[in-house]
This record gives C-alpha cells, sequence and structure tokens, in this order.
C-alpha cells in the first residue's frame, strides 16, 4: 500500500478543523472577504493548526523533509510575521538553525533556543498555551510544543476583515489558559490581554515568563530561508524577503505551508529572484476535498472558475473596495 503523501495529510488536516473553508454558496453572505476586498468562496488560516499538536507535528516534519528534498542551504530562518514565525521557530529547533525576525522598525531580533525551558508553573496542567504577539510567540509555541499542548495567540488589536479574530488559533471557552508575556509591550498591555483571556478560560488562568530571550543581531552576510503559512499573490512574504537583503542577507527560497499558485506570485517570486516551495497548493487541495468527499465533483467549476480570474471572479459575485488596476493582494496576516 502506497503511503499517503504529506500534501494529502495537510489537506485533510485542514478540512477537518476548518483550517481551510470553502463555500460554494453565490450569496455575498456566505463568501469570505481578503484584504484589499476580495469576495472569494476559499478561506485559509493556517494559525489554526497550531491548537493541535498532531497538525502542528505533521506540518513541521513535512518543512523538514521538503529542506532535504529541495537541498536547501542556509545558515538561518526568516520569520515572516506573524503567522510564520511559529512554523519558523519549530523548524529552526528541529534543524538546530537560528531564526530571526525584522521588526517594523527594521531591526533584527533572534529568539536562542534554550532546551531547558523555565516556567514558573507547570503549563502541563492547562489545557493550552498562549502568548502575545509577535514577540511572545517563539517562546510560547516552544512551550506549546515540549509540552504537548495546543497553542494560541492575541493580536495587538483586532482584524478588521477576514474573520476579524482578536485570537488566532482554536481554543473553547472555559479551557485552562497558561498566557506566556513577551514584556515587549508596557503593563497595561499585558493586564489587558490576561483580562481577555481570563473571560474566555473562566480565569484560569497561568502566567508564563515575561521576559523572551531574544537579542538584536546583524543579518549580514547570512543565507536565510524564508518560512511562510500561505502565499496567495506574494506580495508580504516577497517584501520581507527584499527587506532581509537590503540588510545584507541572501535569501532565496521561501517555504509555505500552502499555495494557492497564482499567475501573478510566481512572476513576483521570479522577479524577485526566490523560489517558492509549497507543502500544499490549490489544485492539491481541491483534489482532496473530493476525494474525502468535503465538496461533490460538479462543485469543482466554482472554485476552478475562481482560481482562473480572482479578480473578475470578486467583481461579479460581489461587492468590491478595489479596481482591477489595483491588482491583487495576500490575504492578510
Amino acid at each position: 500500500m502506497t503511503e499517503q503523501k504529506s500534501s494529502s495529510k495537510i489537506a485533510r488536516a485542514a478540512l477537518a478543523i476548518k483550517a481551510i473553508k470553502l463555500s460554494i454558496n453565490l450569496a455575498v453572505i456566505n463568501l469570505f472577504t481578503w484584504a484589499k476586498g476580495w469576495k472569494t468562496p476559499i478561506y485559509n488560516d493556517n494559525r489554526l493548526h497550531l491548537s493541535y499538536p498532531e497538525n502542528r507535528n505533521l506540518i513541521v516534519k513535512a518543512m523538514e523533509e521538503k529542506v532535504g528534498e529541495e537541498k536547501l542551504a542556509f545558515d538561518g530562518i526568516l520569520l515572516t510575521k506573524s503567522a510564520g514565525i511559529a512554523w519558523g521557530v519549530l523548524l529552526g529547533d528541529i534543524l538546530g538553525k537560528p531564526v530571526f525576525m525584522i521588526s517594523d522598525e527594521g531591526e533584527v531580533y533572534t529568539f536562542p533556543y534554550n532546551k531547558e525551558l523555565v516556567v514558573n508553573e507547570n503549563p502541563s496542567e492547562y489545557d493550552l498555551v498562549a502568548s502575545d504577539s509577535p514577540f511572545g510567540i517563539p517562546l510560547g509555541v516552544r512551550i506549546a510544543h515540549h509540552f504537548n499542548k495546543g497553542f494560541i495567540y492575541v493580536r495587538p488589536e483586532t482584524k478588521t476583515h477576514g474573520l476579524k479574530n482578536k485570537v488566532e488559533g482554536a481554543y473553547q471557552q472555559g479551557q485552562k489558559i497558561y498566557y506566556v508575556d513577551s514584556g515587549m509591550y508596557g503593563v497595561n498591555k499585558t493586564v489587558e490581554n490576561m483580562e481577555f483571556l481570563s473571560e474566555l478560560s473562566e480565569d484560569s488562568i497561568g502566567r508564563g515568563m515575561n521576559d523572551v530571550p531574544m537579542k538584536e543581531v546583524s543579518i549580514a552576510g547570512l543565507r536565510l530561508v524564508g518560512i511562510e503559512d500561505l502565499i496567495s499573490t506574494g506580495g508580504s512574504s516577497l517584501d520581507e524577503a527584499v527587506q532581509a537583503r537590503a540588510l545584507g542577507a541572501t535569501i532565496t527560497d521561501i517555504i509555505t505551508i500552502f499555495s494557492y499558485k497564482f499567475p501573478v506570485a510566481a512572476e513576483k517570486a521570479e522577479k524577485a529572484g526566490v523560489t517558492v516551495h509549497s507543502l500544499l497548493d490549490y489544485n492539491e487541495l481541491l483534489e482532496e476535498a473530493v476525494a474525502a468527499e468535503y465538496i461533490q465533483p460538479d462543485m469543482l467549476e466554482i472554485l476552478k472558475t475562481w482560481r482562473e480570474d480572482p479578480i473578475t471572479w470578486s467583481d461579479e459575485h460581489g461587492e468590491t473596495t478595489f479596481t482591477k488596476k489595483q491588482g491583487a493582494s495576500d490575504e492578510v496576516k
């Protein structure tokens, strides 16, 4: 019996937890809205996988295999914020590679891996590990992974589009939450986040380290690989690659969990001199969705038509806030 491909496993795992949602009802209210106003029949939220240890292990293992298959050679990992941070950290720990994140101010931080994770309570007594974003994510996801717990993180502000999340990841009311705070945003933000999480957990909340072991460094002369959770038109991912190059690093490859394989993304990647390696792409997803009877074969036409020309499709099936001249934009992280 042939072993199931990792792409098939990831597709089915995503559909099972609704990390990928497909809507084939053309009523606008049942469609999803991307960052620039696209009305679409698909929404992808790979951050949900972080809350399921089995899915997390599946994806990180697939990333490790991709590095081997493509014979990628690099000195460290560029964390594309904020959705790519956790995945890059976990892959870096497996490969023994340092990880780097570029802040909004252009500063570069690294988050050294401390195998002896120091915590002031026992996270194994909790259901979930949570952190602030983005600076709390590296330590938070490491603690979650070490103790085989689900992971979620609190955004600085609630998203204004998409699913309009304040918390990224999957959780249930009443779960006990172990909160890891980076200490980067001041006491007021810490209190705000803990009060917000305590409402979800009915006050069953612990407190993690409030000092992330990070430091400011230079990436000049380093070969980096980018880690992303999703690439649609490729804008944000390639922008960070260009930014890393401006700081003296070499980056020619990006690994992503999912890619829509839009031609515009391929064109941008080629122009930027970057090769994108996806664990799962849109066509593979549709094949698995049909095989798993998540959708019926006759529904494929809608999904394929959208994929061929998403801008025109959006214009025809819902009000938009952009024009064709403006082009496309990534789903917001």
